[in-house]
């Protein structure tokens, strides 16, 4: 029973910090950014260093010392890149004036959430995965391509207004002021990673046929980057459900 009462707890701490986080992603899109990027390169400088040790010798065919500073030194700027990668997408879906596309983008980003914590904790209770090496490291494409299959789906349904080509121009010319904000730039970029989606599935369609466009979109979209920002927050959000659940102590 008391078991019970801990997976109970575990799984409302569970939604609570998803709602928690879409909600910060809502109102305080920089801050999130700001904590999600510190996180990522840490966890990330940490693993990556972890990662390329263990590999040691399938990338070295001699041993010497300054090998393993060359592989730490390559681990941490690919933590560096993720974590700037994924506070760069949290600022660029969160922030504009379009206050009911960002709302669309924030329950897609919650699901995907939702989906990941999901995943790992299954995989650790059922499979003995170590959830923030998988999350780190497998995770992040994976979970980026369903949020820009989500992205993808609310433009299809006109649950975001997806902007043409001729109004990108006007938006350019017009309606972009002088000295433009963060929401003016963050409105622009959304319309021109759009228009370039759109130009990517027009050009597959013309080159693989209609069926196959929109999953060539939905792959070479931008919108995937924000899936190490995903992972990361999925890393830590189970980390704290599984120490709460006791799942740790009982592995």
């Amino acid at each position: 029973m008391v078991q019970i009462a801990f997976n109970i707890f575990g799984v409302i701490a569970e939604f609570f910090m998803i709602v928690s986080v879409t909600c910060l992603a809502l109102t305080h899109p920089f801050l999130l950014a700001g904590i999600t990027t510190v996180s990522i390169i840490i966890i990330g400088c940490i693993l990556e260093w972890s990662k390329q040790y263990h590999e040691d010798t399938f990338y070295f065919n001699n041993k010497n010392q300054s090998r393993l500073l060359i592989s730490g030194f390559v681990g941490i700027c690919d933590g560096f890149v993720k974590a700037l990668s994924a506070g760069f997408a949290i600022i660029l879906t969160f922030t504009g004036s379009d206050k009911d596309r960002i709302f669309v983008l924030a329950c897609i980003f919650a699901m995907c959430l939702f989906l990941g914590t999901t995943i790992i904790r299954r995989g650790f209770y059922i499979h003995g995965m170590h959830p923030i090496k998988w999350g780190y490291f497998r995770l992040a494409v994976p979970l980026g391509i369903i949020f820009s299959m989500g992205v993808q789906f609310a433009a299809n349904f006109n649950l975001i207004k997806v902007p043409s080509i001729q109004s990108l121009a006007g938006s350019l010319i017009f309606d972009l002021p002088e000295q433009p904000n963060i929401e003016d730039l963050s409105d622009l970029a959304f319309k021109i990673r759009y228009c370039i989606d759109a130009l990517i599935a027009n050009t597959a369609s013309s080159l693989l046929g209609k069926i196959y466009a929109p999953v060539v979109a939905v792959l070479i979209s931008v919108n995937i980057l924000i899936g190490f920002a995903i992972a990361a927050i999925v890393v830590i959000i189970l980390e704290i459900v599984l120490l709460i659940e006791g799942g740790r102590k009982n592995r």
